[in-house]
């Protein structure tokens, strides 16, 4: 039976701890487009709530994901957490020697057409150019350590966990004072922590992948590539805010006129139209009193009609429009 290396083992633990925060960076993208596409239709302005439901679930969203993510901070403390586990590890995983060894000349490998003595120049100008870059990580990963001329040790390691949170404190504080805690009763206590945004939440996943990465790299040579699904994120975005603004898909078909006869003869479904409605909403607003998506703009009338149903010989209830579509295309034909 193989035993496991202790290299392996640190490895694991650095790659888990960069899986879970992926799914926090994930989480991230989704609420960031949905805030920014919200800021995109309102124009900044009050909005009136049409579905509450989605509402709170965005703002639960929200506020879970800070918990999430300060939970992810706490759990690297104490014997089961990320540091805990490290320091079971041999901390000589985390060395880099002043010269790179003949081994890790053989783990640079070019494809090059060049001779094989140029290759092998080649190959050894590179490992050592790269060698030269982990030892420089070292030092700044562990200066005391680079400073003494050997391996980390565990005073080292506390030394980097304090960094780690020291430098991500500002969630954990969010956390206690206001996510968890929000201020119910007669008399609730002001909390002194800031709020963070998803500016703030991004920065700071970004500071831990990037410190994950460091010692991914001393123990490895490996990097981690993060990668978030922004197209997805945004179509989900635009859904949810059509469901806030304007209550459902049937009030959307309602607002804009595209009836579902007018769909079956002309084979257009209402989201396409949603910039044409948003924009209608603003141009044709009646009152400055009331948000631009309130009913009462619609009082005395019956929507904002975009659609002119004309006659055909091939049909009845094609709709046509002068608003261009928010998918590329031109006016409907």
């Amino acid at each position: 039976m193989r035993r496991e290396r202790s290299t392996d083992r640190a490895l694991q633990l650095v790659e888990q701890a960069q899986q879970e925060l992926l799914g926090i960076r994930r989480r991230i993208t989704t609420l960031e487009a949905f805030e920014t596409e919200l800021n995109r239709v309102t124009r900044g302005e009050p909005f009136t709530i049409m579905n509450e439901l989605i509402w709170v679930a965005m703002i639960d969203a929200r506020d879970m994901l800070l918990i999430h993510f300060a939970q992810w901070i706490l759990s690297a403390r104490g014997s089961a957490g990320l540091f805990g586990k490290l320091r079971q590890c041999k901390l000589s995983n985390f060395y880099v020697p002043t010269k790179p060894s003949a081994a890790y000349h053989e783990r640079v490998n070019l494809i090059t057409p060049a001779s094989e003595k140029v290759r092998a120049e080649l190959e050894r100008d590179l490992a050592c150019e790269t060698h030269a870059g982990r030892r420089a990580l070292f030092a700044e990963v562990f200066p005391d350590a680079m400073a003494r001329g050997g391996a980390p040790n565990h005073e080292d390691l506390d030394r980097l966990q304090k960094q780690f949170e020291s430098a991500l404190c500002e969630v954990v504080a969010d956390r206690n004072q206001n996510r968890a805690h929000p201020p119910y009763g007669p008399a609730p206590k002001k909390a002194s922590a800031r709020m963070l945004g998803f500016g703030d939440l991004r920065n700071h996943v970004e500071w831990a992948d990037d410190f994950l990465n460091k010692l991914r790299l001393l123990i490895d040579q490996s990097r981690w590539m993060a990668t978030d699904p922004q197209s997805q994120a945004e179509e989900t975005a635009r859904d949810l805010v059509d469901a806030l603004l304007l209550g459902g898909r049937r009030r959307m078909d309602f607002l804009t006129g595209l009836s579902e006869a007018a769909y079956e003869s002309g084979g257009r479904y209402a989201w396409q139209y949603r910039d044409a409605l948003y924009e209608a909403m603003w141009s044709q607003r009646r009152t400055e009193d009331d948000p631009f998506n309130d009913p009462a703009q619609l009082r005395d009338r019956e929507g904002y009609r975009l659609f002119v149903v004309e006659d055909s010989h091939e049909g009845e209830g094609m709709p046509s429009t002068d608003c261009g579509r928010p998918d590329g295309g031109g006016t409907p034909d």
